[in-house]
């Protein structure tokens, strides 16, 4: 009989990175680096605060759209109603 081994992505993972250290942990930025995070920090939350404006406009403009379309919808049905009321009212071609 045959043996199959199975490998789960987890073990090949750690196989593949190899025993993790405490010596991996990234270090703490030096304090002239403070004041480029700090600008990153503002640029980001400044950037993050415009996407939900923008998110509130698309959203708003969702809603614009579905109204529309639910209009749109119901005049169409009430034109096909209407034709279909003078279809049946018409008389019968000889």
């Amino acid at each position: 009989m045959y043996k199959s081994i199975r490998f789960g992505l987890l073990p090949i993972a750690l196989a593949l990175v190899g025993p993790l250290s405490a010596d991996d942990k990234a270090p703490a930025p030096a304090a002239n680096d403070q004041a480029a995070v700090s600008a990153d920090n503002k640029q980001l939350s400044d950037e993050l605060a415009l996407s939900w404006k923008e998110n509130e406009h698309l959203k708003a403009d969702l809603a614009a759209a579905k109204a529309a379309a639910a209009k749109s919808d119901a005049s169409a049905s009430d034109l096909q109603k209407q034709l279909d009321t003078a279809k049946s009212s018409r008389p019968p071609r000889c």
